[in-house]
Order: C-alpha cells, then sequence, then structure tokens
C-alpha cells in the first residue's frame, strides 16, 4: 500500500473508533503493512493520520548505532526542534538507543536535573554524558 493508501486507512480506523464501530479488522490490515509493533496504541493519543502512518513506517525494531559525531549532529537538531514532528520523534528514539546513560532523552529535554550549574549544556557535553554510565 502507498502512504496515501495507509493515511486513508488510519483515518477509517479513527472515524470507526470515533463513532464506537469495531475497527479491529482495520488495525489489523494496517498493523500488516507497517513496522511498529504495536499501532493499535497510536490510535489511543491525539494523533493525526499522517503522523501514525509517518512514525510506524519509520519506526526500527533494531536501531542503528551512530558515532560521537553523528550523535552530536542528532543532538543539535534535537535541541533545534530542527524536524517535522514524526521526526522529531524518531530522533529522539534514535537518541535513546544510542545513549549509555539512564536519563537517556532526559538529558537533552531536563538538562538542569544532570549537568550541575550548567542548565543550558552544549552538545558536545550532552553527549559526553549520554555516552557515559549513570
Amino acid at each position: 500500500m502507498s502512504r496515501d493508501d495507509l493515511i486513508k486507512l488510519a483515518n477509517e480506523i479513527q472515524d470507526a473508533r470515533d463513532q464506537g464501530q469495531n475497527h479491529s479488522h482495520l488495525l489489523s490490515k494496517l498493523q500488516s503493512q507497517v513496522a511498529y509493533p504495536k499501532i493499535e496504541e497510536l490510535f489511543v493519543g491525539d494523533y493525526s493520520a499522517d503522523y501514525i502512518v509517518d512514525f510506524s513506517l519509520g519506526w526500527r525494531s533494531v536501531w542503528p548505532r551512530i558515532s560521537k559525531q553523528e550523535m552530536i549532529t542528532l543532538t543539535e537538531r534535537l535541541m533545534q526542534a530542527d524536524g517535522t514532528p514524526v521526526e522529531l520523534a524518531l530522533m529522539t528514539l534514535l537518541f535513546d538507543a544510542n545513549c549509555i546513560h539512564s536519563a537517556k532523552n532526559g538529558l537533552l529535554y531536563y538538562p538542569e536535573e544532570y549537568f550541575e550549574n550548567n542548565p543550558d549544556p552544549s552538545p558536545s557535553e550532552i553527549v559526553e554524558k549520554a555516552l557515559t554510565i549513570g
């Protein structure tokens, strides 16, 4: 199915869900077309059909390992919110997959909790901490 067909199907699921109709057969159809293993969870949130489809198509069961420099570039993009909401969500998952520190993306979004006396760490500082056990 094309992306447009998947979005149409996602809209049908949302409409059926909103009207209290059984939509399990539609969910099964969509689930068979995308990599994200828990497609039904995305319909619980207030996501658009475009977001649901794009996120599901971009999701990976195994995220690639990236270099330190790639991690810094990724961190810069996340800090600047450089991307669509779907791209940012997928980049956050990639960051988490490559982060050794237990705080994961909290290092990005709540730096004041992890960087004493430095509420505005640089991307390099965030990556240094991300690549250490903590």
